[in-house]
């Protein structure tokens, strides 16, 4: 099941301050359950990674110094990510 921010119910935004700031290691376990929302999944046209997967496409990601990952954060709660191949 999606996490969503305090005081959003997945359908309105949140309101607060909005920043983007480098994705860290310790986003990883949030994008995880994100990425299985399967309404989300339907949207953009993705399946869902099992765990493994998912941490090493992401590892391979964070080492990555020509992509730039950037976590959307409101209230200093992760929202999301871009979501890639």
């Amino acid at each position: 099941m999606t996490k969503h921010a305090p005081g959003s119910d997945g359908k309105n935004p949140p309101t607060g301050a909005i920043q983007l700031r480098d994705v860290t290691a310790g986003d990883l376990p949030i994008f995880f359950e994100q990425q299985l929302d399967p309404v989300a999944n339907d949207m953009a046209a993705f399946q869902a990674r099992d765990r493994e997967a998912f941490m090493a496409h992401w590892s391979k990601i964070l080492v990555d110094e020509t992509i730039t990952k950037k976590t959307i954060m409101t209230t200093q709660v992760r929202l999301t990510h871009p979501r890639g191949r």
